[in-house]
């Protein structure tokens, strides 16, 4: 018995097993489930994308970049000092002001002590060879993302050579600059430090009289300068760099061999090269691995790493065959029934699909972040999901930038302090949320606004409205020959009981003759608020109250306080089956009614007589709906004859207003 179950415990765990595998391995970026685009500037467009395969879920967010827009830069963001973090969001917010305006930014390098890799700006290296040396690092082959110098996008390997050569020496690798040195590593201090910072277990040679200012170091340099002084293993460490110098500072066998024996007054020149299509790049940052070159899916690190093949949180970043097109997408992660998160595998095939020839693979986990501008707005805001529930800090961002000029006036909304007055009352008149031509805060002219009332409904003092005749008309603003309009409602004068029902109001009649029997209420300020969407919980109420029901059985409901206002009726109502639960013992009060849920609810309330010859038939309700027959009895008793289209409006939420004509027909039946 006990080999038996072994047996069968050993089938489940390998089927469990396969079936892990097959998912892993399929492709979860087929099923799209939703997808939404807005574009946030004449370059930037932003995607939203939802897919479902099996049960791995995916959210992705895309920003596609336009470098033929002539306004429209990609550039990167990092800190100063370079060791310093923050969040995306905040590096985004600094960055962007009038004339430079950030659309859209992820998180880009990795970190460790500082940015991991390089980074260069104009040539100029800002930070220099940190690979990762272990299987499952992603930054074990040199790979990039930058901008050319004639403008194109470049996610591909690169190639430097870093070197210092004694006078009749050998030449010797350098395998970083301004950083702690490793084993077997020789690394470059120069006067952008102050001393080394090492221990006595290398060899350091100092140098001076340096052919150039050693403060910043750029591809394409070749510098020259004298031995200062040599120190030897075993006597020293943290060499100080003199203003005029370097330093080498090895643990390199062959390399401190020679460097322990040079001697004082020697020539030592520098070389600093990187391979042709990135010499005067506008900028490169590393980062790794790359997953897509030549429009194949090509990872620059072992597939079988469980870094490549687990599902994760991505950032990413991918360019087109023309190098003007960019893709910054992130897939959020660890989330089950949201986003599960993506292998690399996937993520390149994505890509390609979108029409990357070339990708590179970004810091991703819970450091995976996008944030977007809306148009006319300077404050980037987060609109992905942070695995970590909260936003990291990161060492550098790609950001999609607006450099345009101010531009004429595009579009802008008006405020009102009311929309809706009583004859005599005012209202004053704002211009929001101004944009122009190239989707950025408009800024010239706001104050010159040219405002006028169309339809005779009052006057216009400044900016402030006057109500002198009952009816309906348009507020019209203009700044420089664009025109918006807002309607505006003036009523002869509100009612004595609600401050937001006037006397014109097309439901005026029966929401008083339901207040004036005791069936309605409103709320606490002196409104009713006619437009609100009505509740269960309200309706309830109002179906206990108009049938005189009560009971004195607790309330089943979980869900429902015993403080809440219609605790009581909730119980009444549903003990006689009138308004049910939703869910077991949950009866969900705040969820607002639909008007299919409304007929429901009204035919077992009250007894409906059909009329003779009342038939009325909407086109949004087919005969298999769940609803259809209780429309079908309240639509034959003569009670609604839906909307001037022809529909009932299923799924629309009922009104206060609303269900208040329908009671009150009801109870004049």
């Amino acid at each position: 018995m006990f080999k038996k179950i072994v047996k069968v415990f050993s089938m489940m765990i390998v089927a469990q097993l396969a079936f892990m595998a097959s998912l892993t391995s399929a492709y979860v970026f087929q099923n799209k489930t939703s997808t939404k685009e807005s574009k946030l500037s004449p370059g930037v467009v932003h995607t939203q994308e939802t897919y479902k395969t099996g049960s791995v879920m995916e959210a992705v967010h895309m920003l596609n970049i336009d470098l033929n827009d002539q306004f429209t830069k990609l550039e990167i963001g990092i800190p100063n000092p370079l060791n310093q973090l923050k969040t995306t969001s905040a590096f985004a917010k600094e960055n962007s002001f009038t004339g430079h305006r950030v659309i859209g930014a992820t998180n880009a390098a990795f970190y460790g002590a500082g940015p991991v890799n390089l980074i260069a700006e104009n040539n100029t290296i800002l930070r220099y060879g940190i690979l990762g040396t272990n299987y499952e690092s992603p930054t074990q082959k040199p790979v990039a993302f930058g901008i050319s110098k004639s403008g194109e996008a470049i996610a591909d390997y690169y190639t430097t050579n870093l070197t210092v050569k004694p006078a009749g020496g050998n030449t010797i690798t350098i395998n970083g600059v301004n950083r702690n040195r490793g084993s077997e590593e020789t690394i470059l201090h120069t006067s952008a430090v102050s001393s080394t910072g090492t221990n006595e277990w290398g060899v350091e040679v100092v140098i001076h009289q340096a052919s150039k200012d050693t403060k910043s170091i750029a591809f394409g340099d070749k510098i020259t300068g004298k031995v200062q002084s040599v120190t030897k293993i075993g006597q020293g460490g943290n060499a100080k760099v003199p203003k005029d110098g370097f330093v080498i500072s090895t643990h390199n066998t062959a390399a401190r061999t020679q460097l322990a024996n040079i001697k004082v007054g020697t020539e030592v020149t520098l070389d600093i090269n990187i391979d042709q299509k990135w010499q005067d790049a506008e900028y490169i940052l590393g980062a790794g691995p790359l997953i897509v070159k030549d429009k194949k899916t090509h990872i620059s690190m072992p597939e079988a790493s469980s870094f490549v093949k687990s599902r994760h949180p991505r950032t990413a970043i991918g360019v087109d065959a023309t190098g003007k097109k960019i893709f910054l997408v992130t897939v959020d992660g660890r989330m089950p029934g949201y986003s599960n998160g993506t292998s690399l595998q996937d993520l390149s095939k994505l890509l390609i699909a979108k029409g990357a020839v070339s990708a590179i693979n970004l810091d991703g986990g819970g450091s995976t972040t996008m944030v977007t501008s809306q148009p006319g707005s300077y404050v980037p805001k987060m609109i992905n999901r942070s695995s970590d529930g909260f936003e990291r800090k990161v060492s550098a961002i790609f950001q999609a930038v607006s450099v345009a000029p101010p531009g004429e006036i595009k579009t802008f909304q008006i405020d009102a302090t009311s929309k809706q007055l009583e004859v005599g009352g005012t209202a004053t008149l704002s211009i929001k949320n101004p944009i122009d031509i190239y989707d950025n805060p408009y800024q010239q002219g706001v104050g010159n606004v040219t405002w006028k009332v169309e339809g005779n409904i009052g006057k216009m003092e400044g900016n402030k409205f006057i109500a002198t005749k009952p009816g309906t008309g348009n507020i019209v603003a203009t700044i420089n020959n664009k025109t918006v309009k807002l309607q505006m409602r003036v009523a002869g004068s509100a009612s004595d009981i609600y401050t937001d029902v006037y006397t014109d109001h097309w439901a005026y009649s029966s929401i008083m003759a339901l207040n004036k029997d005791g069936y309605i209420q409103g709320y606490p300020d002196g409104t009713f608020k006619p437009g609100k969407s009505l509740t269960r919980g309200e309706a309830a109420s109002l179906i206990a109250r108009g049938l005189h029901l009560t009971t004195t059985k607790p309330n089943p409901f979980t869900d429902v306080d015993p403080k809440n206002f219609a605790y009581a009726d909730i119980a009444a109502v549903a003990e006689v089956g009138i308004v049910v639960g939703k869910k077991e013992n949950q009866f969900f009060p705040n969820d607002e009614l639909t008007r299919a849920e409304m007929a429901v609810i009204l035919n077992r309330a009250f007894t409906l007589i059909p009329k003779p010859n009342q038939t009325t038939e909407f086109s949004d309700v087919p005969a298999s709906h769940w609803a259809a027959g209780s429309i079908k009895q309240l639509a034959a008793s003569g009670l609604t004859s839906g909307y001037s289209d022809g529909t009932f409006g299923l799924n629309r939420n009922i009104t206060r207003a609303e269900f208040a004509v329908f009671l009150d027909r009801i109870f004049k039946y």
